[in-house]
């Protein structure tokens, strides 16, 4: 009975864990090939390619791309963190320079013979010692291919890696673009993963002129990206939803946010689209939180100056990206069209009815 229950104990290891094993594994083992073919070209380049299939397939950054190249759902829709200054072309570039510098045989001999020149002391006579004299012999061999070899791991993998990582934040760009320009924008928009359309949603705010970061707050309730623009902070809580609307439960849970954090103003940004009470509310606090559905996504990644009118009685408001403010009562401006004009007017109407020609 204990046997039985020792079996079913057994400690489970996720598949980031299991992912990082296999990557270390296989880390040690291009290492040692170098180490012992340290001399053979072949075997290096042989070796460069292992690098490449061990990054696409052992780290996030490269599953998300092989993900998206094979649409194979799984993969792609892992959350990766979008920077890592280790990866960026001005950290990189140097480190891989220096390490090839290293790599070469004067530098690895020098280098090692350092190390065995504060391992072995030169006023330290070891003739007596012939355990010591074949242990000095086998490191004078065998330390600076192991320093090469360590080198050369090591510009392999800033090479690779930091091509891979700059790929992946690029899918965002492309899908963008992918939006923009094309007649079915909507599909794109519903067969993209949720952190696609995280990365696509801080690609577009960064091309109005706002400092835009992914954070890691968590899939509900927080921010999922952090705005600024002159001074002002503000927030995204992006809901890849394909099948429900948003309700007012998630609205007002945003609004909360935004008092809490003491932000400017809150976009809640939808693939799909917001009940009737949701809008109301956000009509109630307005200036405070800006709803922004798939259909008005697709019209303003289009570049349509006009938002699309949110439905309600009271406002009768367009949303704006602009940060116009009010002169009278300094609410945030937005555009209102009545009368077949379009207009600029106060976010806090009707108590306040400043308005403004464009």
């Amino acid at each position: 009975m204990s046997r039985k229950r020792n079996n079913d104990s057994k400690v489970q290891v996720s598949s980031e864990t299991t992912m990082h094993q296999r990557f270390a594994g296989i880390s040690m083992l291009i290492i040692v090939l170098n180490v012992v073919f340290a001399d053979n070209f072949r075997i290096q380049m042989a070796t460069l390619f292992v690098m490449i299939i061990q990054s696409l397939l052992f780290t996030p950054a490269g599953k998300v791309l092989v993900g998206t190249w094979l649409k194979k759902e799984k993969w792609r829709a892992q959350h990766v963190k979008h920077k890592t200054v280790l990866f960026k072309f001005h950290v990189a570039i140097p480190v891989i320079a220096l390490s090839l510098v290293i790599s070469s045989a004067p530098y690895s001999k020098l280098m090692s013979d350092s190390l065995m020149s504060f391992i072995f002391p030169a006023n330290e006579d070891i003739s007596g010692s012939s355990l010591l004299l074949k242990t000095r012999f086998f490191l004078n061999r065998t330390v600076p291919d192991v320093i090469s070899s360590l080198s050369l791991y090591v510009a392999y993998l800033f090479s690779v890696g930091s091509i891979i990582k700059n790929v992946q934040i690029g899918l965002s760009g492309k899908l963008l673009k992918r939006i923009k320009n094309s007649e079915d924008a909507k599909r794109i928009l519903e067969l993209i993963t949720w952190d696609q359309f995280e990365n696509i949603l801080r690609k577009f705010f960064e091309s109005k002129g706002y400092k835009a970061s992914l954070t890691q707050t968590g899939a509900d309730g927080g921010i999922d990206i952090a705005l600024e623009k002159n001074g002002r902070k503000e927030m995204v809580q992006a809901k890849h939803w394909k099948t429900n609307r948003v309700g007012v439960a998630v609205v007002r849970e945003i609004y909360g946010v935004v008092q809490a954090e003491k932000m400017n103003r809150g976009f809640i940004v939808t693939s799909g689209l917001f009940t009737a009470e949701a809008r109301e509310f956000a009509a109630k606090v307005a200036g405070k939180l800006v709803l922004i559905d798939g259909n008005l996504l697709i019209e303003i990644i289009k570049g349509d100056t006009k938002f699309e009118h949110q439905k309600d009685d009271v406002q009768g408001k367009l949303v704006c990206l602009d940060n116009s403010i009010c002169d009278l009562c300094g609410s945030s401006m937005v555009l209102r069209e009545a009368n077949n004009k379009t207009f600029w007017g106060c976010s806090n109407y009707p108590e306040c009815r400043c308005t403004r020609e464009i």
